[in-house]
């Protein structure tokens, strides 16, 4: 209730302006501390639900830590103990240490995606009410005036000074946060998220495939960009989860999907069971992703989630073909309810209906990554990927076997 009073005050005063001239000084001292009590409301929340976070992480610490025990493993029991009591006493909060054991560096990965996200919501709501304040703060600059209080107009304008300097800062740090909306195009090859070789765009006969804006790309390690794409020697590409969001929105609106990828292997061997390699991962690891591209020796595997799990699993995991002399590749996947169609090379791999159960609308944001993952919940070491990756193509639709045929010859035209 006191926060609805809050802003009721405050909008009322937008709207009408000062009510009684002769009070606007005790109107304004109002203001203000309406304006402190309802930003400590905000700020308690906050550290509220910070607090709430960091509990749950050592409530789950408390069972992996049993885990790790019950399975005999020292270093784990040891490690789990010492964070666990350390957050006990300081409640400070955890660094992702990439020297933890496998399970609790993907607890920490998740927990500060869990608290980047109810920071996203903290700032927002702090710059929606400085923006209320600030609307309001002109009238009281005027009436000042009028009434020829110069030092107390001074004082008001200085604090829009203020506030206008504090909500750029708070716009430009949650700016990258922001979750996009999906724009829906008539142009068949503009996509919800789209990378492709800047060479595609020079070839006769192939028509380029683009986002509906600018992906970014977060590099990291040893990157080449060619015209043929991206090639990999020792590095990463993430695009934040926020850029997921138009596919997200289109596909649980059409309950269907189409992933296309191509790339070229630097070797036909890459990666093992233990030690997997990432092509393309959406999502945080292997065995929880919406969808994934990875290789285990020779071995290509597809990765996929719908609603409906697979026993003792929270995706499928599928073994699509080989890489064994094979210089280049190119997958489609599509799915819709309890059908989905792999393809290799333009030719059907993988026909499968009513094997699969679910639809895929339980898709969230998650960040993509390209060429190297950190993470795994079953323990293995993700290996980076070698080679060069020709494009990645993200749509809500399905595709006929034709049309497969018709995406790889395009595709090998551009080699």
């Amino acid at each position: 209730m006191r926060i609805l009073c809050i802003s009721l005050f405050v909008l009322g005063f937008l709207k009408a302006g000062p009510c009684l001239a002769q009070d606007v000084a005790t109107q304004y001292l109002k203001l203000q501390e309406t304006y402190s009590l309802r930003t400590q409301d905000i700020e308690d929340r906050y550290r509220k639900r910070q607090r709430e976070l960091l509990n749950k992480f050592i409530l789950a610490l408390v069972r992996v830590e049993q885990s790790y025990r019950d399975n005999g493993e020292l270093d784990g029991v040891v490690y789990c103990r010492e964070l666990r009591e350390t957050l006990l006493t300081s409640q400070g909060v955890p660094e992702i240490d990439e020297e933890a054991p496998q399970a609790v560096r993907v607890m920490l990965s998740t927990l500060q995606r869990k608290r980047d996200g109810v920071y996203k919501e903290h700032q927002k709501e702090l710059t929606q009410f400085n923006k209320l304040l600030l609307a309001a703060l002109e009238a009281y600059v005027r009436e000042f005036t009028r009434q020829g209080m110069i030092e107390k107009a001074l004082e008001v304008q200085r604090l829009q000074t203020k506030l206008t300097e504090s909500l750029a800062l708070e716009i430009a740090e949650t700016s990258d946060l922001v979750t996009i909306s999906s724009v829906l195009s008539s142009d068949p090859n503009v996509y919800p998220l789209a990378i492709e070789a800047p060479g595609y765009s020079k070839i006769s006969g192939v028509t380029p495939r683009k986002s509906m804006w600018t992906i970014p790309l977060n590099e990291r390690g040893v990157l080449r960009k060619t015209e043929k794409g991206i090639v990999f020697v020792n590095g990463s590409i993430t695009i934040p989860a926020n850029q997921s969001g138009p596919l997200i929105e289109d596909m649980k609106r059409n309950r269907m999907f189409t992933a296309e990828i191509a790339f070229q292997p630097s070797f036909d061997f890459q990666g093992d069971p233990e030690s997997p390699v990432v092509v393309m991962q959406f999502g945080e690891t292997l065995e929880t992703s919406n969808m994934a591209v990875s290789l285990e020796g020779h071995d290509i595997i597809v990765y996929l989630k719908t609603i409906t799990l697979p026993e003792k699993a929270q995706n499928y995991r599928l073994e699509i073909g080989k890489l064994k002399n094979v210089n280049h590749v190119h997958i489609q996947v599509t799915y819709r309810a309890d059908q989905l169609s792999i393809y290799l090379n333009g030719s059907i791999i993988r026909n499968l209906r009513n094997q699969i159960d679910g639809s895929i609308s339980g898709w969230e944001l998650a960040p993509i990554l390209l060429g190297k993952a950190l993470e795994s919940e079953q323990g293995r070491n993700i290996l980076p990927f070698r080679g060069t990756l020709n494009h990645l193509y993200f749509k809500a639709g399905v595709q006929t076997s034709r049309q497969a045929a018709s995406n790889y010859e395009r595709y090998i035209s551009t080699l």
